[in-house]
C-alpha cells in the first residue's frame, strides 16, 4: 500500500494518473480515413425558375453498391454547394428535395413554408468535383 506523507504528493499522483488516462483515451493520434469526398455545386429549378429556398438530402444508393456519408444541403436562391467536410463520394444517389417559399413567418422556419410535397429522384453524381442541376416539375 502506498502512503502519502503530504498533500502535494497526492496531488502529483492524481495529476499523473489523469495525464496517463488522457493519453490512453486519445490513442496514438491516428486518424481514421474515410472515402474520398468531392465537392458538388448546382442549381435547383422548378419549370426553369430557381427555387427561393429548399433542402437536398443526398443518400448513396446502397441497392446499387454505393456507400458513403449522406449529406443534407441548403438551397438558397436556387443554388447549393457542398464543401470538403460535407462532400459526396459520387456514383448513384437517392435525392430528396424539399422546396420552401423563402418567407419565414417565425424564427423556427428559417426557409419559410413548404411548397408542395418533397421530390424524390435517383441520380448519378460525378466521382470528382463537379456540378449537378436538379430540374423539378410542379
Amino acid at each position: 500500500m502506498i502512503r502519502f506523507r503530504n498533500h502535494d504528493s497526492k496531488l502529483g499522483l492524481l495529476v499523473m494518473g489523469m495525464v496517463m488516462f488522457s493519453l490512453s483515451v486519445q490513442g496514438c493520434g491516428t486518424k481514421v480515413q474515410g472515402p474520398e469526398l468531392f465537392q458538388l455545386t448546382g442549381k435547383v429549378t422548378v419549370n426553369g425558375e430557381p427555387i427561393p429556398a429548399g433542402t437536398i438530402e443526398l443518400v448513396p444508393d446502397a441497392s446499387k453498391g454505393n456507400q458513403g456519408p449522406w449529406v443534407l444541403l441548403t438551397v438558397r436562391d436556387g443554388k447549393y454547394s457542398t464543401d470538403k467536410r460535407n462532400g459526396i463520394v459520387g456514383g448513384p444517389y437517392k435525392a430528396r428535395i424539399e422546396v420552401f417559399d423563402g418567407k419565414p413567418t417565425d424564427p423556427s422556419q428559417e426557409l419559410g413554408n413548404p411548397v408542395g410535397p418533397p421530390h424524390s429522384v435517383e441520380v448519378e453524381l460525378p466521382r470528382k468535383n463537379g456540378t449537378h442541376d436538379f430540374e423539378l416539375g410542379k
